[in-house]
């Protein structure tokens, strides 16, 4: 119990710092301190992207997000050339300068037909849409049913300041069931990240996670939806700086394992449940603000064990932290460390 409460801290004391890198925000740059008889090294970022990478939250792996950095090697040859060598390499060196004024125009005309061809072919979100590559929304988008469903690995789609809607439609009564109507749908695949700033609303779930691993949630505003953010059967899922009001639950998680991390989210006003975990295990939720959620600010049913709650402002539910209706924490090896509560079930928790 007592290395899970060092580990907790340590991950509060890393996540604010490591989830820049889920972002794509740079951290400011630091000199590097090289031996003089070093070749320099010049240190460049390519344009900031989703790249393949390996980053931590706490016990939370991030295996996605990143920046991808290139290192250029200068050489010092030209230092310790004999002056034959120097001609030589002077000659060299003009030899490629003509060259490259010789391409110049083709260059440029190619960097033409490229930006036209990027502008042309630039990945527009659109309802229903299966994505199966990077897309970015350039506009509102009211939708039926399923706003816009994941379809392979990796892919990121960015909401940019617009909003993700359900539009609302009289259903027809029959014996046939109502699909759920979902914002975006994650089924079955790996790291895929949802970016804002943007919104999504008036969905039976705004963003579902199902039988999925890895994956982001950043930035967004999820309001009026039945449940905000859905995780089914998802491991390792990150939710973080999210702003969750005026859904009927905020984020549900059932049976979901594996170091998914909620953090630094602002989950307010929700009807009944701020934050509810069904058969979860090893979430770390931390440094949320979780506040007027109606039943339960946090509620961990009597199936979710080894899950940390730590430093936590959550205040002015029925409940702030509910562990499974009040069975002692040594059955259910949940962790509370530091939270700002006033009224827990069991006591103590505060």
């Amino acid at each position: 119990m007592l290395a899970t409460i060092l580990a907790a801290i340590v991950a509060l004391t890393v996540l604010s710092s490591a989830i820049i890198i889920t972002t794509g925000i740079a951290p400011p740059g630091e000199q590097q301190q090289t031996d003089p008889q070093d070749n320099k090294k010049s240190l460049s970022i390519e344009k900031n992207k989703y790249a393949s990478s390996e980053a931590r939250i706490g016990f939370a792996a991030l295996d996605r997000i990143g920046h991808q950095i290139l290192y250029t090697t200068t050489s010092n040859a030209n230092a310790n050339s004999t002056p034959n060598d120097v001609t030589s390499s002077n000659n060299s060196d003009s030899n490629d300068k003509m060259t490259k004024n010789n391409n110049n125009d083709n260059n440029n005309n190619d960097k033409d037909n490229n930006n036209n061809n990027n502008n042309s072919a630039a990945p527009i979100a659109s309802c229903g849409q299966v994505v199966t590559k990077d897309v970015i929304l350039s506009e509102d988008l009211e939708c039926t049913g399923i706003g816009m469903i994941a379809g392979k690995d990796g892919i990121t789609i960015q909401l940019n300041g617009h909003k993700l809607s359900l539009i609302n439609t009289t259903t027809t009564r029959g014996t046939t069931p109502a699909l759920e109507n979902i914002g975006i749908l994650i089924a079955d695949y790996k790291n895929v990240t949802i970016v804002g700033p943007g919104i999504i609303t008036g969905f039976d779930k705004g963003v579902e996670f199902a039988g999925s691993k890895g994956g982001y949630i950043l930035d967004l505003k999820l309001t009026e939806n039945k449940i905000g953010i859905s995780l089914k059967v998802s491991n390792g899922v990150t939710i973080y700086r999210n702003f969750i009001d005026g859904n009927t639950i905020g984020i549900a998680s059932q049976s979901s394992r594996s170091w998914g991390v909620i953090a630094y989210n602002q989950i307010i006003q929700n009807a009944n449940q701020g934050v509810m975990l069904m058969d979860s295990h090893f979430f770390i939720i931390s440094a949320n603000t979780i506040i007027k959620n109606g039943k339960n600010g946090i509620f961990l049913d009597v199936h979710s064990s080894d899950n940390t709650l730590l430093s936590n402002n959550i205040l002015s539910q029925t409940v702030d932290i509910n562990n499974a209706d009040g069975i002692p924490i040594n059955i259910s090896q949940n962790v509370f460390v530091e939270n700002s509560c006033h009224k827990a079930l069991p006591d103590g928790l505060c």
